[in-house]
């Protein structure tokens, strides 16, 4: 319920605020490591998505980097999954 709310906010600013040149996006990141991860903690969450390990904290803020840039102004109101890949998911 909670990530629905988010994707919703996010929409509806994007809707508000895309007319005034502002984007808004939204990062689901999913597990992610830091300075806090495990080896064990690691291999376990990395062997639930497609890329076998789970994303590193510097992916997520190069993901934002990128997504700050005037260049990504097509992407707006939209919830970015970045969460190494769900098997059999198909978000759209």
């Amino acid at each position: 319920m909670r990530n629905a709310a988010v994707s919703s906010v996010t929409k509806n600013l994007a809707d508000e605020l895309g007319p005034k040149g502002i984007n808004v996006v939204a990062i689901h990141p999913g597990a992610t490591r830091t300075e806090k991860t495990d080896d064990a903690q690691a291999a376990k969450l990395g062997a639930s998505v497609t890329i076998g390990r789970i994303v590193d904290a510097s992916e997520i803020a190069w993901l934002v980097t990128v997504l700050a840039s005037p260049k990504t102004v097509a992407i707006n109101g939209e919830t970015i999954q970045a969460g190494g890949g769900a098997f059999g998911t198909i978000d759209y």
